[in-house]
Formats: C-alpha cells, structure tokens, sequence
C-alpha cells in the first residue's frame, strides 16, 4: 500500500490471472513446475506511474511464494532454449519432468501417508496453509443440504435417462464424498462418485474408490481422473474451491472438465455472498442460493453466522427447503427459498439482505444499501460515514484513458500477445 498526496491509501499493484495452461499455443507451451502446470499471471501497477504490467508463470497449486518459488518471466520461458515441451522448472534451473516424478509412485504414496489417515474425514487434521489447500470440512447441516440437492437431481436424472449412470464429482469436498459413500444409492450407486483433491491423505483414505488429483486452476489430472472413467457422462459437480482461487481459471478448469457433455450437468459451487458479481461474471449459468452453509472447522464461518453460499444451475424445484431450525420463507416473486432476515424490495424486485447486515432502499442510487451508508452528495454514491474520497473517474491504468477499463484496453491486449510471443489469448469464460 502506498499514500497518496490527499492522504489516501490506494494499492499500488494487483495479481491477475491471464491464460489457462490448457488454451496456451502448442508451439509454447506452459512451464512445469514440482506440483504440475504453471498459469500466466499479470502483475499490474496501479499507482499511475505509466509502468508496464509485467507477465510471470506461476504455480497454480500454492498462491504464495511459501509454497512454490516459481516465478518465470513470460519472456524469457518464450525464447527458444526454453520451448521445449516436458521441461520441468525448479528453483535450481530446469530438469526433465520425468525424472522429477519419478519418486511419487503410488508404493511410496501410500507407505509415506497410511498412518496419518484417519477413518474418518471429521478426524483428520486439516492443513492449515490457505494460501494452497484452504482445507475446512462442512458442518452437518449443510452437508445434509448439499447432498440432498444432489441426490434430487440424480433423482430425475434416473427418470429422464436411465442410463448410463452419469458421475458425481465431488471436487476438493472429501466431506461430502464420504457422505455420499455412506448412505444407500438408488439412482447414483457409490461406484459412480470421483473425489478430485490434492490432499494425497484420501487417496489412502478411501482406498478402492475413485479418487484422484485435479488442480482447479490448472485442470492438472483431467486425464487422470478421466481413466477411472467407464464413460464420459458426468451428471453433477460439485466445487469447494479456496475462497482467494482465480475465478477465471477456475471457469476455464470446469470448462474442460466439462466438456463434450451431451446433458448440462449440475453445478454447485461454494463461496461467500460477496462473491456474487464475480462468480456471475465467469460463470453466468450459476444463481446464489439463501442457505447459509457453515464449516465445522472454520474458526468464523461457521453455521448461521457463515457468509458461504451454494452458486449452482439447479432448477428451483429441485431445490430443497434448508434446515428446519431456521424458518426460512419461500419469496413468492422470486421463487426462492430465503433466510429469515431476507427480505424483498419491490422497488429492487429481488430479496436484497443477502449478508444478513440489513438493507435500506437508496432513492438517489435506486438500489438497496447498507444500514450503515448514507448518501454522500459529493460522489453521488452511499458510502460509510467516514470523509469522501470525491468523485473517481473510472480510467485504464494502463494508457490511462477515461473511455474504457484495463480488461478492454488496445495496450494490455498487445502486451499480453507479446508476452507469449505473438499467439493469441483465448477467452477466459467457458
């Protein structure tokens, strides 16, 4: 963070997520590193020093440099001595990926991890780094409710095509895995769920079912998790990603992982409320649901105080009603279920209390607002109490233009092309 001359604290730069290692060119393809394949970052500066952003590979599994060193300028992996496929980097300089992997087989797996796997999911100790596994387990409730949702829909899938049995992926949820395991299958029998996690512990864990690896940044493992396929119908997936993921590459991951599928799957997605915009950005096909889904591990989010919501494309008829010891209420305008402290706008015409916080309808802004905020005349905007910022022109802080963003910027397109040496950037929605 730096200050500005008006006093004012402003972000001097921001990481953003630029290509997925799957849609890079064949002729460049994407670095390696120990824990698979690297995506292509942008460090952008926003201090309005005219500062080129800057393009890096990095390590999809651990977002922080305590996790994995990689740090590979995009210009320099491009040069020639670097382009041939299958290469490895390390800190140490580059290797032969096959050499690299050559120590993981699945002997020394197991022998390494068997006496650290509890029975049970609720028993193991979780990894606490949030920066790479972000690993907290569903409490009852809302593993209860999730399940529920799944097995409705599996429920009609049975219905509409009796077969094949279509896969359940259950992608970085053990809990839910093992719920799913435990309880009697009608129209999903057990032998049809995957559980996709890095955790090598549930590879021991749940010894004789289907359990592999899949990065959600990188899709690392597709091919993995494909073999233990019978075909290549998948009926629902459901997501429990690290609050920090890059939601782009995420999008981009459950795009190929989706892929040539002849019915819609279902989706369910876990992530906090405040979210929304994001998630409806990348992944417009998903809505976010009232229900409050708590951790049992998670030292805040937990039950009713959880900010954490399921995004997902089920239709509401599948959905069903969320714990009986809350009175949650059917909004009849918006055919949802909604939390007790929800209520709906008709000025807004959607149920507006999304955080439980409390919301008033602004009619300068003509949206619904926080309590909290008052309208300031100065910006034109509500806003805590706290002395006005003044009005912000929205400017590109790459040309720094005012008639467009940095995402619609000529400049950044161009240096992004050049970054991986003049091929071009593929969207990054599914």
């Amino acid at each position: 963070m730096a200050e500005s001359e008006g006093g004012e604290y402003v972000r001097q730069s921001a990481i953003e997520f630029i290509l997925h290692p799957l849609d890079t060119p064949s002729a460049v393809p994407a670095p390696r590193c120990t824990h698979g394949s690297c995506i292509l970052l942008a460090r952008v500066f926003a201090d309005f020093s005219g500062r080129p952003p800057s393009f890096f590979w990095s390590c999809a599994t651990h977002r922080s440099s305590k996790g994995c060193t990689v740090h590979i300028d995009a210009a320099r992996w491009s040069q020639a001595a670097l382009r041939k496929q299958g290469w490895l980097w390390t800190k140490h300089g580059t290797s032969s990926a096959t050499q690299a992997d050559s120590g993981h087989n699945e002997l020394s797996l197991k022998s390494s991890v068997s006496h650290h796997a509890p029975e049970t999911v609720a028993k193991l100790s979780t990894l606490s780094d949030d920066k790479s596994n972000a690993q907290y387990f569903f409490d009852r409730e809302a593993t209860e409710f999730i399940m529920s949702l799944v097995l409705q829909h599996y429920g009609e899938l049975s219905i509409a095509s009796p077969s094949p049995i279509p896969y359940a992926l259950f992608w970085g949820c053990p809990t839910l895995f093992e719920s799913f395991l435990k309880r009697p299958q009608t129209s999903c029998p057990s032998e049809y769920g995957i559980l996709a996690d890095l955790d090598v512990r549930f590879r021991v864990m749940f010894e004789g079912w289907k359990v592999c690896n899949l990065n959600m940044c990188s899709a690392d493992g597709l091919e993995s998790m494909q073999s233990l396929m019978s075909h290549k119908h998948i009926g629902a997936v459901i997501i429990d990603p690290p609050f920090g993921i890059p939601l782009p590459a995420l999008a981009r991951s459950l795009h190929h992982v989706l892929l040539k599928q002849e019915r819609q799957p279902l989706v369910c997605l876990i992530l906090p409320y405040f979210l929304e915009s994001a998630v409806t950005e990348f992944l417009p096909g998903l809505r976010m649901l009232d229900t409050r889904i708590g951790y049992s591990t998670h030292p805040r989010y937990v039950g009713d105080a959880s900010p954490v919501r399921v995004f997902t494309n089920a239709r509401q008829s599948l959905v069903p009603r969320p714990s009986s010891r809350l009175a949650y209420w059917m909004c009849k305008v918006c055919n949802q279920w909604r939390h007790p402290t929800n209520f709906h706008c008709p000025l807004c015409n959607t149920c507006v209390n999304k955080g439980g916080v409390g919301h008033v309808h602004c009619s300068h802004c003509n949206k619904c607002v926080k309590k909290t905020y008052s309208h300031c005349f100065n910006c034109g905007k509500c806003h805590p109490a706290e002395p006005c910022q003044g009005k912000r022109s929205k400017t590109c802080d790459i040309c720094q233009q005012p008639d467009h963003t940095r995402c619609a910027c000529p400049q950044f397109r161009k240096l992004v092309l050049s970054a991986i040496a003049g091929f071009p950037v593929k969207s990054s929605g599914p």
